[in-house]
């Protein structure tokens, strides 16, 4: 056949369109590659507090303030583990704490926000700050989650990375608990405390409580605390998360 301009460029242009085509699935590939190798997300931390006498009255715009409060605003919260300062005593009912050198401010507990409607496309997730562009890669998939009543997020690879899931990984375990501890320390700042002394902390199942106390006179928590008094059992009633 005999080559013209006319046949030229028709093949220049089908090479041009093939070659694009894949630049695309190979881009497409990769993409869906690295989503898979992402992995699911990390549970987000909600947290709830309670006053002194054990009630929500009022708790609720602390709470609001803790969604607002970064990291650095409670690094000068003291969290106290697996210990008591001086000025409290383990006992059969409980803590007994000096009065003289505590005050209860109230209770903190963190738990994992519900990710029902997130793994389902339905409706945005609160991801971790470290994992913020899933904010807006999942978000723009929710109208394709309602359009094909959630197949999508279940069928269709590119929605995975939007799953919250629970890690076993050492690493994983380790940062959700530095998690769960900048929550404590948020909390007990919302209640006006300065220190939190946990007596409940499983990052495994993503739960931690405490109670946080405001010192009244300097030195009452020392900077290396002894660590000689074991907690015998946690000081507050147990109550529900609410998420």
């Amino acid at each position: 056949m005999k080559t013209t301009p006319l046949n030229l460029a028709a093949n220049l242009a089908a090479h041009s369109i093939w070659r694009r085509r894949t630049q695309f699935a190979a881009t497409a590939t990769a993409t869906l590659l690295s989503l898979l190798d992402v992995g699911c997300a990390t549970s987000a931390m909600t947290t709830a507090l309670r006053s002194a006498s054990n009630s929500t009255q009022g708790m609720a715009d602390l709470e609001d303030r803790i969604a607002d409060m970064s990291k650095g605003e409670a690094d000068t919260v003291r969290v106290i583990r697996n210990e008591l300062p001086p000025g409290m005593t383990a006992t059969l009912m409980g803590v007994q704490v000096d009065p003289a050198l505590y005050q209860l401010r109230g209770y903190v507990a963190v738990g994992a926000r519900n990710s029902f409607a997130a793994d389902y496309g339905l409706l945005p997730y609160a991801y971790n700050d470290d994992e913020s562009w899933r904010r807006v890669y999942c978000g723009a998939q929710i109208p394709l989650a309602w359009a094909t009543l959630t197949m999508w997020s279940w069928l269709i690879p590119f929605h995975w990375a939007c799953h919250v899931g629970y890690s076993t990984d050492s690493r994983a375990i380790a940062r959700d608990e530095e998690r769960m501890v900048v929550e404590l320390q948020k909390g007990a700042k919302a209640l006006g405390a300065n220190v939190v002394v946990v007596s409940l902390l499983v990052p495994q199942i993503s739960q931690a409580a405490g109670a946080a106390y405001q010192t009244l006179k300097a030195g009452a928590v020392p900077a290396t605390p002894r660590g000689d008094t074991p907690i015998a059992r946690a000081d507050f009633r147990a109550w529900p998360l609410r998420y």
